[in-house]
């Protein structure tokens, strides 16, 4: 029985679905390490961050009032579509003897999982400033002046300059130990999880790794209590930058909403010998608080 041109895109199909999804698999995605994926049902999401509570009061009879938290920061978020196609003609499929076509889904599917890593990491790679995203402070990431929203604290900063060293790691992690919420209590931020770009990641294994500190013998802290997971990746366009986190924290401001995850369909309404297959998505990522990240804007 011969294969008619309505008949051979629906073999072709499955047998490339099913290379794509294998091969997606493969490819290992940061994006469910640094956010907290969530699914979305609406066209907007709106987010509201909260303040904090304030300390606890003595018993003497009566609860004291205080303790609810107020609203904080307040942000609209909308998704963003994002799509490729390929055309596949009949007589490239029949004389395909070497698995061209299974390597160029494979390609296909790489494109689409770099594709959103990129989208993931426009939050670093523009941390310091909005042309991507702003908090809800209407600030970038990583900036000089974050503002309180509760009157008389003072700003704060969460942007260096620094080119990444034992000294410099130090200083930062004590710098955001010394975070405040917006009433001005200590945020209890532990820097426990530090990124790099490509350029770094000899320099981050040194200071995480290192038993000593210096020639003369003195121990290091940074491998004896405080030594972060370390994240190396190309996607830091940027290689000299570098971020420290409290990757909890992260995991509560950083979100990443799916509203319609990354899949592969078919267009059938073509008449054509030809199969057209289409990849889509369509996500939006932000962060509500900053209080998660200390980035370096190394020049």
């Amino acid at each position: 029985m011969s294969l008619s041109s309505n008949d051979w895109p629906d073999i072709a199909e499955p047998i490339l679905m099913a290379h794509y999804l294998e091969r997606l698999k493969q490819y290992v995605s940061l994006i469910p390490v640094l956010f907290s994926v969530q699914k979305s049902t609406k066209a907007t999401e709106t987010v509201v961050s909260i303040n904090g509570m304030g300390d606890f009061q003595q018993f003497q009879g009566v609860l004291e009032e205080g303790v609810s938290p107020s609203q904080g920061y307040k942000q609209t978020v909308s998704h963003t579509e994002m799509g490729k196609k390929i055309i596949i003609e009949r007589k490239l499929w029949d004389d395909d003897q070497y698995g061209i076509m299974k390597s160029f889904f494979s390609g296909f599917a790489r494109s689409a999982k770099r594709t959103r890593e990129k989208t993931g990491f426009n939050v670093f790679n523009h941390a310091f400033d909005t042309t991507y995203a702003a908090g809800g402070d209407t600030l970038a990431l990583c900036s000089t002046a974050h503002v309180s929203s509760v009157l008389g604290v003072a700003n704060q900063s969460n942007y260096g300059t620094s080119t990444l060293g034992y000294d410099s790691y130090v200083a930062t992690r004590k710098a955001m130990r010394a975070f405040t919420d917006d009433n001005g209590d200590i945020f209890e931020v532990i820097p426990d999880s530090l990124m790099v770009g490509n350029g770094n990641g000899e320099m981050a294994v040194v200071i995480t790794e290192s038993n000593l500190k210096s020639a003369d013998n003195e121990i290091n802290p940074i491998n004896k209590s405080w030594k972060p997971q370390v994240i190396e990746t190309v996607q830091i366009t940027d290689e000299k930058n570098w971020f420290l986190m409290d990757s909890q924290m992260r995991k509560d401001m950083l979100i990443w909403l799916d509203r319609i995850p990354l899949e592969l369909l078919r267009d059938k309404s073509t008449s054509t010998l030809a199969l057209v297959m289409a990849g889509y998505y369509r996500c939006s990522n932000f962060f509500n608080d900053w209080r998660w990240c200390y980035g370096h804007n190394v020049a």
